[in-house]
């Protein structure tokens, strides 16, 4: 364990002695005062040249560099922001000494996964074994030493490990104090979705407060798919929800009806975009960073693209979705009317559209704001960070050799849980 990590064990295990922690995020860009990591693991390890893909990986990353990059990036936020950094393995660690809890969670695994004998196994293995086995998966050789008896089908991976877990933005958001439980749409990536969902409802720092506005009734489940990169808060009164690879409109509009019901916003702005890798979330192509700066990929964000605006209205009594308005036009020109003033718009690459695609490949656009116009990027992507700089914006960079290759940046390494108001 590294002196950063015990920092913040020892700073988790004093909070689990104190009060409940706050949940806000009213936009992206206040000051960071708590927030969620993961660092990555032997579960990265798994990533190989035959299942690279299915896990959504573009090359085989060096775990050890990861890890070093992934420490460097939480240290340098820690330096540069006072906020807490929690890390869902050791909060998962916390939870699964209950042996109730270790149960529940047991079975929302297994009943995902579908692998006859995996809930004997998990019963089988110990608290720290069951954590290592949630991320990394079970090999066939695994299998066989804690069954004691080969299955019947020879896969390299009986359960398949979950290397996108540093990734913790995807599987739930924070919209103001209202926890989504998002829904993933790789198979791959349900995983990570289970484990954040069980911290939010049965850890001491979230259970008794939290609230959950998407992602726990039925009705909400796959193939209604949300995830966490889609959702941009842009203020106390609106959300941004991308359309996307990821992202279904069915899913956007449950989503704007359940926030609408209890009183959260008022508006959300369903934003379409290419059904592609390279732009896999909203926020791969566009971010708020500050009161009036944003950074957008400008292949993506200077096109018209389809714009649905949704109200709340009532229908015999229940609260719906209204689509006020479906718009083709550029989505800056109403994002300046939400954040009330003109807006700086950074173009990833600084407008170059050789540089843009190359810099957004690697993450340009998907950068954490710790605080009104202070972000902490890549350091690999040299013109975006040049523009932002011109544009006022402090901009905090971190090597991201090895941890870009699972196509995610700063933003998507980190799920704010609450920020000043």
């Amino acid at each position: 364990m590294t002196q950063l990590e015990r920092n913040n064990t020892d700073m988790q295990e004093e909070n689990l002695s104190g009060e409940e922690l706050d949940i806000d995020i009213s936009s992206e860009y206040a000051e960071l005062e708590t927030v969620l990591v993961h660092r990555p693991g032997r579960e990265i390890e798994r990533v190989l040249p035959s299942n690279k893909d299915y896990l959504l990986f573009d090359d085989i990353p060096f775990l050890q560099t990861m890890q070093k990059e992934h420490d460097l990036f939480v240290e340098t936020l820690t330096k540069h922001c006072d906020c807490q950094v929690l890390y869902i393995e050791k909060l998962l660690e916390d939870i699964i000494c209950d042996e109730q809890i270790r149960k529940k969670l047991v079975t929302e695994i297994v009943s995902e996964e579908k692998c006859r004998g995996l809930e004997e196994y998990l019963n089988k293995i110990d608290d720290n074994e069951l954590i290592n086995t949630i991320f990394c998966g079970i090999t066939f050789d695994e299998w066989a030493n804690v069954i004691g008896k080969r299955p019947r089908f020879r896969e390299r991976f009986i359960m398949p490990p979950i290397p996108n877990a540093y990734f913790v933005r995807d599987p739930a958001a924070i919209i103001k104090d209202t926890i989504a439980a998002c829904k993933m749409h790789f198979d791959v990536r349900v995983r990570e979705s289970i484990i954040l969902r069980c911290i939010f409802k049965w850890h001491p720092l979230f259970k008794k407060k939290n609230k959950f506005c998407y992602g726990i009734t039925t009705d909400e489940d796959r193939p209604f798919t949300v995830e966490g990169g889609d959702i941009t808060v842009i203020n106390r009164n609106a959300i941004a929800i991308g359309w996307s690879q990821r992202t279904t409109p069915d899913a956007i509009e449950k989503v704007a009806v359940n926030l609408f019901g209890k009183g959260i916003i008022d508006r959300v702005y369903e934003i379409k975009i290419p059904s592609s890798r390279a732009y896999m979330h909203l926020d791969t192509v566009f971010t708020i960073v500050g009161p009036n700066v944003v950074v957008v990929y400008p292949d993506v964000i200077d096109e018209e693209i389809e714009t649905s605006i949704y109200t709340p209205t009532k229908i015999y009594g229940q609260v719906k979705a209204h689509l006020s308005e479906n718009i083709t036009t550029n989505f800056i020109s109403y994002l300046e009317t939400e954040l009330g003033k003109p807006l700086k718009i950074v173009k990833t690459g600084d407008g170059s559209l050789t540089e843009a695609e190359r810099e957004q490949w690697a993450d340009g656009t998907n950068v954490l704001a710790i605080s009104p116009n202070k972000v902490i990027t890549y350091d690999r992507n040299v013109l975006t960070n040049e523009a932002l700089t011109k544009a006022g914006v402090n901009v905090i960079t971190v090597p991201g050799t090895e941890l870009v290759r699972g196509r995610g940046g700063p933003r998507c390494m980190t799920l704010p849980i609450k920020r000043k108001t």
